[in-house]
Formats: C-alpha cells, sequence, structure tokens
C-alpha cells in the first residue's frame, strides 16, 4: 500500500514539474455581460485542478481585472510543452460559448476550438492576450496563423520547427511550431495593427501606387 501511495505522490510531481503559470483574457468592450459570470472552458481545467473534468462551462470563473475595465482574466498552472484548446464563455452554460472565428481555430477534424501551444518555462507567466469575445485578436493587433508544409522534408530536426521575423526581432528559438495535422506545422501570433498599415503604406509607396 506504502508503496502504491508513493509512486502515486511521485506521478503527480512528475506530472507538474514542468507546470507554466498561463493567463487567458478577454475583451468584452461593447458587448451585454451575463450576471452568472465569465468563465472559460477548455481541456486544461483537469490539469489546473478544476472539479468535473474537462471542457466544463461553469467551474472555472474570469475575474474583472479592475473595476473600470471590461478585461476578465484567470492565471492557471498547466504543464508546458502541450497544445491546450479553449473557449470562452459569456455565463455558465456551453452554449453560451463564443463563437470562434475560421481563423483562430484549431480547424482540423471540424474542431472549432482555440488552440495555444505552451512551449516555454522561460518567463513567469505566459500571456495570451485579451482576445476579444467571438474575434481573432486583443484590440489594437491582428492576427497571423503562419503555417509551413514539411512533407518533404527528409527529417525534422528535434529542436522543432521555428519561425522567425520582424515581428519577433528575427530570433530563431523564440517562436516553435506546433504540429495540428501530419504534415502542417503552424503558429498564431498577434502583431500590432498600426505595424500592419504602416507597412503596406510603405509597400504601396515603394511600388508607385
Amino acid at each position: 500500500m506504502k508503496k502504491i501511495i508513493i509512486i502515486s505522490v511521485l506521478l503527480t510531481i512528475n506530472s507538474f514539474a514542468f507546470a507554466k503559470k498561463v493567463k487567458f483574457s478577454v475583451d468584452m468592450t461593447g458587448l451585454l455581460k451575463s450576471s452568472l459570470g465569465m468563465h472559460i472552458s477548455g481541456d486544461f481545467q483537469t490539469l489546473a485542478g478544476f472539479a468535473g473534468g474537462d471542457w466544463m462551462p461553469n467551474t472555472t470563473p474570469l475575474a474583472q481585472e479592475a473595476s473600470d475595465t471590461n478585461i476578465y482574466t484567470i492565471v492557471v498552472d498547466i504543464p508546458a510543452f502541450r497544445k491546450y484548446e479553449y473557449k470562452f464563455v459569456n455565463g455558465d452554460q456551453f452554449y453560451e460559448a463564443e463563437f470562434v472565428p475560421i481563423e483562430s481555430r484549431v480547424g482540423y477534424n471540424f474542431d472549432d476550438n482555440r488552440w495555444i501551444y505552451i512551449d516555454s518555462l522561460a518567463n513567469d507567466t505566459t500571456s495570451i492576450g485579451a482576445i476579444r469575445f467571438s474575434q481573432n485578436a486583443p484590440k489594437g493587433y491582428h492576427l497571423l496563423r503562419l503555417l509551413v508544409d514539411l512533407r518533404n522534408e527528409a527529417s525534422i530536426d528535434p529542436a522543432g520547427t521555428h519561425v522567425a521575423g520582424s515581428f519577433q526581432g528575427w530570433s530563431p528559438i523564440n517562436n516553435i511550431m506546433y504540429k495540428l495535422n501530419d504534415t502542417i506545422e503552424e503558429l498564431i501570433v498577434y502583431v500590432d495593427t498600426l505595424e500592419i498599415v504602416s507597412k503596406s503604406n510603405q509597400r504601396a509607396c515603394n511600388s508607385g501606387i
């Protein structure tokens, strides 16, 4: 009996050896909020210690970030180096869950959930950003979904496939991609909308338009 208890404790410790704080936020500006509160539902709820299992619409409440804002947040401790799926819920029933835009969805096998891959323990807390309810990105930002097809590659580096670009300082190690299907690896990033508009105008001027 003692051996069983010890093994159980060791497994629990091991499963959280790579725990990471993750901050989920939703922006409800301009929307009517349910009197039952804002919640988040996903496949991380059991790992984060919430009762009732995953995809429960009423067990993981979000707190208003400040009395004068429409941002609702929660910070959870969940294992890193994993992909998670989730939705925000305006109320406490699953039919009150947001309609996730196509660009933000997992998108394979009719999966309409949001997703994120937690790939690092480097920072204290990974913040997703205050995504607008039923929209693609935080206010003032634009969603970029980057995809690469690796089917013609003979082998994939064990360190993974990364993206480098002007949006993240051309670092070859900071943004790892995640394989949602057999051959395509993907990454979602949020880029300042003003930066996109500025670069678009610059290209137009350079081309003589």
